[in-house]
């Protein structure tokens, strides 16, 4: 407690809470591995005993409803609801797409469309610093990654491609051709 207190008053609170929350975490194996009876980490009326893990039930969307939520979106809004529902990337990854970074082969005979997108390791993500700023740096972990995109959704980009050729390499941009901001689609 007396650690937590100093780290408190000499760190910011977001600091702080990961410190405690890691301390935690170490404490929690300790006590599995049979070198702690109980963690000093946790208040003391839950020492010992292991929490109610918090459980939320999932939401499953399925295409028809993100296609009514596109519907009343304009185009590139609409395509990034399409990209970020269906391939598991953060938003600043998505808002980052580049067009250099993605390849996209058309459905021909006898073969679906298919696609994937490589998010880089230094640019890969739209970050926004405190000031409101927006700038590219790695994403979230500091590693890239291949996002093999489902082949409606590689159908649906290269449609998006063609009817909005541009010269520009970022899919999404605002008015002002810089990255959106997270809230509100707004620039």
């Amino acid at each position: 407690q007396t650690f937590e207190t100093e780290l408190r008053k000499k760190r910011s609170k977001s600091t702080s809470d990961n410190v405690m929350e890691l301390l935690r975490f170490m404490c929690d194996d300790a006590v599995f591995a049979g070198l702690l009876q109980s963690s000093p980490v946790r208040p003391k009326e839950r020492r010992g005993r292991k929490e109610a893990a918090d459980v939320r039930e999932g939401i499953a969307v399925d295409l028809a409803t993100v296609e009514a939520i596109r519907a009343r979106l304009p185009a590139a809004e609409a395509m990034l609801v399409l990209v970020a529902a269906f391939t598991g990337m953060r938003w600043g990854e998505a808002i980052g797409l580049r067009r250099s970074l993605l390849t996209l082969s058309a459905a021909t005979d006898g073969a679906v469309a298919s696609g994937r997108y490589v998010i880089d390791d230094n640019i890969g993500a739209v970050h926004e610093d405190e000031r409101g700023h927006r700038f590219f740096g790695p994403p979230k972990l500091g590693k890239g990654r291949v996002v093999e995109l489902p082949p409606f959704l590689a159908e649906k980009l290269l449609a998006y491609l063609e009817a909005f050729p541009s010269q520009r390499d970022l899919l999404f941009v605002n008015r002002n051709n810089e990255p959106l901001r997270r809230s509100g689609f707004s620039t």
